[in-house]
């Protein structure tokens, strides 16, 4: 007898849990109060808990409404990542959690003292339930005298092990494993004692490694050259031994992520004393054998890192976070979220089946702004980490306002024709025309772009690397002037396609823009206008601050808005 099982068509939200999910839910996610009873009685109160959380940074007429929006999105495919959902709204039951994933811990410098405090400020981190990365190839190499000691240093893959230890305490009395990530640069003394780490069973295992790979080292691999492992050289040994520097096969020079201590050239590079020179393929069969082998260290082109990085103008990358795909500055932190796309699909496991993109353009939209909230109620434990994140949405709310200036006027001036701002895209690749668009013409008449062309070549071979660095010292007046422009001109087309303006309004932006720009330090930096188009333009700039929220009508901020 032939048994025949028709499978029934479903649509993708009446398939229920798995019984896993529920599981994870109610292990790692679900609020429960000291005695252990749970506060978050299903998983729509979760979503209802963190929703309002959120909803409650807004101003506070708008507040229920953005509840809605936020609890409908959450609902509908947008998953916050772990420690929003787990500690938004949770501050009566655990204060002191973060709604942050990521972090980068700051510099280490090569001292006990650095390297101990950065322990502590590492295990604050990891309690508030954030991993955290470091780099710790700026501890000197194995056997390097210590004077202050009068001994040998064991090397900073021992002072590795007192951060493994740590976060593994940390972690087994918080209940969820800790991550971590540690850097090493492939021209340190100790790389390959790096590479080969967790070769030894037990090791390091609250880590992941990568090796930070250089441009230099690549070149080298790929003309089979040598490559030399060397370490900054102490200014007051410099000063004991007088050594000559200018002896190529003692000493080379190289970028290091700071100067202090250590003797520098007007190019802002380190005296590094080579300890020891290796064919470079050899160091490249050495890392592919182990990554293949044990799949570690990781391989960071951390020179294309920075090359890329649109604020290079102020950061030097030298770390990401645990996981490795958020290159980040020092005390630099990041949040994230996903999106559900199986919620989106109509008709599934049917011949009609297609992708609901109204939806996912909405649930993306209100998506954004919620995570944009959660850096307002961070939670971060230690005072420079807050003040990085500000910073970091500051510096970007202040850049992405005066580039708008010129760009709103111009979308004014063209306002039929936006695609013609589609250079922007150029700029965001670093890839200017040789000749340049009327736009673009627009812009440097506007003394936005000016000073930029002002510097030798930069449009054929923008900045990188220690070009960026030297760039950086010479032209201290119109370095901010460079990262930026791709994050605000992409950001500008994205306002302009998601609300609907009409002249007057976009008029009444750009000037509540240079109503503000005294606010955020701007001076001369955009194109003036004559004069309102009309009184109630000009009433509706006094009204409303700039802002790119979904609903512009309802924001309220009590303060320069830092969304743009």
């Amino acid at each position: 007898m032939n048994t025949v099982v028709k499978i029934q068509p479903k649509d993708v939200g009446s398939i229920p849990y798995q019984e896993a999910s529920f599981d994870i839910w109610d292990k790692k996610y679900r609020l429960t109060s000291k005695d252990g009873s749970p506060v978050d009685k299903s998983m729509d109160d979760t979503y209802k808990r963190v929703a309002r959380a959120l909803a409650d940074v807004e101003s506070e007429q708008s507040r229920d409404q953005w509840y809605e929006s936020f609890l409908w999105a959450l609902r509908h495919g947008a998953i916050p990542a772990g420690r929003v959902t787990s500690n938004a709204g949770a501050l009566e039951h655990k204060p002191a959690t973060s709604t942050i994933n990521c972090t980068v811990s700051g510099t280490i410098r090569d001292s006990m003292d650095d390297i101990l405090k950065k322990v502590h400020e590492a295990g604050l981190t990891l309690k508030a339930g954030c991993g955290i990365g470091y780099e710790f190839s700026t501890l000197r190499p194995r056997g390097a005298y210590v004077s202050g000691a009068g001994a040998y240093t064991s090397g900073p893959l021992s002072f590795m092990d007192i951060y493994d230890k740590m976060c593994f305490t940390v972690s087994s009395a918080g209940g969820r494993r800790g991550a971590q990530m540690g850097t090493f640069d492939i021209g340190h003394p100790d790389a390959l004692e790096f590479i080969r780490a967790k070769r030894e069973n037990g090791r390091l295992r609250q880590f992941n490694l990568s090796l930070l790979v250089t441009d230099e080292f690549m070149k080298a691999v790929k003309s089979d050259g040598d490559w030399t492992l060397a370490f900054p050289i102490g200014r007051e040994e410099f000063e004991a031994e007088q050594p000559d520097l200018t002896n190529a096969s003692k000493f080379v020079w190289r970028e290091w992520p700071y100067t202090e201590g250590y003797v520098a050239n007007d190019e802002g590079l380190v005296a590094c004393k080579i300890y020891k020179t290796l064919p470079a393929r050899r160091v490249w069969d050495v890392i592919m054998t182990s990554t293949y082998d044990f799949a570690e260290p990781g391989f960071i082109l951390i020179d294309k890192v920075n090359e890329m990085n649109n604020n290079w103008w102020t950061e030097n990358v030298r770390a990401t976070n645990p996981c490795g795909e958020q290159p980040l500055p020092a005390y630099g932190s990041c949040l994230l979220g996903s999106v559900n796309l199986t919620k989106f699909v109509v008709d599934p496991f049917t011949e009609d089946a297609r992708f609901d993109w109204e939806t996912y353009r909405k649930v993306v939209k209100v998506f954004t702004r919620m995570l944009d909230n959660v850096v307002e109620v961070n939670g971060l434990p230690l005072a420079q980490q807050r003040d990085e994140i500000r910073r970091a949405e500051t510096v970007v709310a202040h850049f992405h306002h005066m580039t708008q200036c010129a760009a709103f006027e111009l979308a004014r001036q063209q306002f039929e024709k936006f695609a013609e701002i589609g250079f922007v895209e150029l700029f965001g690749r670093r890839e200017l025309p040789q000749h340049r668009t009327e736009p673009v013409a627009q812009f440097e008449h506007a003394g936005i772009i000016k000073p930029l062309y002002g510097i030798a070549g930069f449009r054929e071979h923008p900045p990188v690397g220690r070009e960026a660095r030297s760039l950086q010292r010479e032209h201290k007046s119109v370095r901010h002037l460079a990262g930026p422009f791709a994050k605000a001109f992409r950001l500008l087309r994205a306002v302009i396609g998601a609300v609907d303006l009409d002249r007057g309004e976009l008029r009444a932006r750009i000037f509540e823009l240079f109503r503000l720009r005294e606010t955020l330090g701007i001076e001369d930096a955009a194109p003036r206008l004559k004069g309102p188009a009309s009184d109630a333009d000009s009433d509706l700039a006094r009204r409303r601050p700039l802002c790119s929220h979904v609903e512009p009508s309802i924001c309220a901020q009590p303060r320069p808005c830092v969304r743009l």
